[in-house]
């Protein structure tokens, strides 16, 4: 009947993430995020409107400045736990690794910099159910100016089927 913690912070991940490649310049491309947590289409609806839900709930917060909300972000952003390092956490890591060469634009934002794109970002996020009897599809080709999107999904989506600036997955065996 609700979302568990880690897939609402996986969600956040996902806005961050959104945030973040608008603030590189990286306006025009697709950004996906992937959740399979069930191979049952009913089950696969059923997650796709919490997702969406829960979604909305941020993109609400977000347009309406609350700080409970951005608290949230700012939280997933800089603050580790026990199963999960923040953006900040990571950044630090490939900055000092033989990783760091891999993209120039690695760097280590400031939440100040990455809560301003916040609204541009969530604005374009979708929630879609992709699997062979939803009657929705990733059409990344109708989307020129780029395709954000949390697809929910089973099999369809674990086997082949490409996600476009995937970046946040979200996966139950």
């Amino acid at each position: 009947s609700s979302l568990p913690e880690s897939l609402k912070r996986a969600i956040r991940c996902f806005v961050i993430t959104c945030a973040i490649r608008r603030l590189r310049g990286q306006t025009t491309v697709h950004n996906s995020m992937l959740i399979h947590v069930s191979r049952f289409q009913l089950w696969q609806y059923h997650i796709t409107e919490l997702v969406s839900n829960q979604f909305i709930y941020y993109r609400r917060g977000i347009d309406q400045n609350d700080s409970v909300i951005l608290d949230e972000f700012k939280a997933t952003f800089e603050q580790d736990e026990n199963s999960y390092k923040s953006y900040v956490t990571v950044s630090e890591q490939i900055l000092n690794s033989e990783l760091k060469t891999l993209d120039s634009q690695i760097k280590v934002h400031k939440w100040s910099e990455v809560v301003q794109r916040f609204k541009d970002a969530a604005s374009l996020i979708e929630v879609k159910s992709i699997h062979g009897g939803s009657g929705e599809a990733l059409d990344y080709f109708d989307h020129k100016n780029g395709l954000s999107v949390i697809a929910v999904g089973g099999n369809k989506l674990s086997r082949g089927l490409t996600l476009e600036g995937l970046s946040v997955s979200y996966y139950l065996r």
